[in-house]
């Protein structure tokens, strides 16, 4: 079957279009990607301080018996696992690998003998 010149054309246009579309889209994901970038290495020095103001506190001697409970060690006798996932598009295979990475750490601890909880 040939296709004439019309039905050609018009198919070159279609292309041209989804081709606009998708630089659109590029161009906006770029621009989020680079904001989320700037978001977490302004918040970088912030969770760094925090980290240190943890250990600082951890580490005070003689306090042992004075220490909050959050600080105190114990043995580690379950996990839970919270996974959060997106519900938008263009997330590529996102979900599917947060899926694996979860499925896997259950795995493990499952085999250590460690009970596991999911919150989804």
């Amino acid at each position: 079957m040939v296709a004439s010149l019309r039905d050609i054309k018009r198919r070159i246009k279609g292309v041209k279009n989804i081709s606009q579309v998708t630089r659109a889209m590029q161009m906006i994901s770029a621009a989020k990607m680079r904001r989320a970038q700037e978001q977490v290495l302004a918040s970088r020095l912030y969770a760094q301080k925090a980290w240190e103001v943890l250990l600082h506190l951890s580490a005070q001697p003689g306090a042992t018996d004075q220490l909050h409970p959050l600080l105190t060690q114990r043995p580690i006798n379950r996990s839970t696992v919270v996974l959060f996932t997106s519900d938008r598009g263009l997330a590529g295979g996102y979900n599917t690998n947060v899926m694996r990475k979860a499925a896997n750490f259950i795995k493990k601890k499952q085999k250590e003998g460690t009970p596991v909880s999911v919150v989804a």
